[in-house]
């Protein structure tokens, strides 16, 4: 059965050329160290992408050779009911009302980091809301985190940018192809120290701890990286909200280790440590759920 000329530009259109699903290795050796000195500025990463010829554009705008093969406009397809099932049926997953891409685009930290790479400005490290969507996927988030050396004052696909400026240390970046993106660690200190807290608390505090149970991100790791930028806007708000979210989640875990002996010992049922492992997605579901229904109003 031959293929319509529709069906067939819809075909083409969801083409998706394999993407590897595993993430990048993080290398301790001083060849995979991105720029030279501890702190480092957004341009030694991008300047050197530009010496190899991986990049000769316009630095202030997003590629739109590039988007042509990840973003979709509505006059790539047949017509609006066709956009209608497409989007119903999540194939399609929507930006703004003139772009989409494909719902598989979701599927890997690394096939989310060739979206965000596609609509950001060149020269931009992802951070705060969007590094936390490149780590956890789920809904686009509604603000555009970026930093960069110089401000970048616009929207994108119908979204607010939020541009800073700040020097990242270089522990603190993960590389994914042409992509800085933050680690999840320093996104979860971003976020705790970022303004739409006080506008969506459930929101943002509900990412932090998604963040801290699917990548085991330790007290520690925070603390440390808070201790390096105390001149954080909100440093002292962002620092007690870590505090209280990791007491919370310490507590938690505690008193559910606690009523595991006890359950056991009454059934006479020899525990299996698979499922107390809280490693686990069930066990990371069970914590987050409790932890936020302890106390909705972490943030005030």
């Amino acid at each position: 059965m031959e293929t319509t000329p529709t069906t067939q530009a819809l075909s083409n259109t969801f083409d998706i050329n394999a993407v590897s699903c595993e993430l990048p290795e993080q290398n301790d050796s001083s060849d995979s160290i991105v720029g030279l000195k501890s702190r480092m500025t957004v341009s030694v990463y991008h300047k050197q992408q530009e010496l190899a010829g991986a990049h000769n554009k316009n630095l202030d705008k997003p590629s739109l050779s590039e988007n042509t093969q990840l973003l979709k406009r509505v006059e790539d397809f047949p017509g609006p009911m066709c956009l209608r099932h497409l989007s119903k049926a999540q194939v399609l997953t929507q930006l703004d009302s003139h772009t989409y891409f494909s719902s598989r685009y979701n599927a890997s930290c690394e096939k989310r980091a060739l979206i965000v790479k596609s609509i950001i400005p060149f020269g931009s490290i992802a951070s705060g809301q969007l590094a936390a969507w490149i780590w956890l996927g789920n809904e686009f988030p509604r603000r555009i985190d970026i930093t960069r050396e110089n401000h970048y004052h616009s929207i994108l696909f119908g979204r607010n940018v939020k541009s800073t400026s700040r020097q990242i240390h270089r522990n603190d970046l993960r590389e994914f192809p042409q992509l800085l993106v933050t680690t999840p660690a320093r996104t979860v200190c971003d976020l705790a120290c970022d303004d739409d807290l006080r506008c969506h608390p459930y929101s943002v505090t509900e990412t932090i701890y998604r963040l801290v149970l699917q990548y085991c991100i330790s007290e520690r790791m925070c603390m440390e990286i808070m201790r390096q930028n105390t001149r954080k806007p909100h440093y002292t708000a962002g620092l007690n909200l870590l505090l209280r979210i990791f007491a919370k989640i310490r507590l938690t875990q505690e008193s559910k280790t606690a009523r595991i002996p006890s359950i056991d010992s009454h059934s006479g049922i020899t525990p299996d440590v698979s499922t107390h492992n809280t490693k686990g997605n069930t066990a990371q579901e069970s914590v987050l759920q409790g932890t936020l229904n302890s106390d909705h109003r972490l943030v005030a």
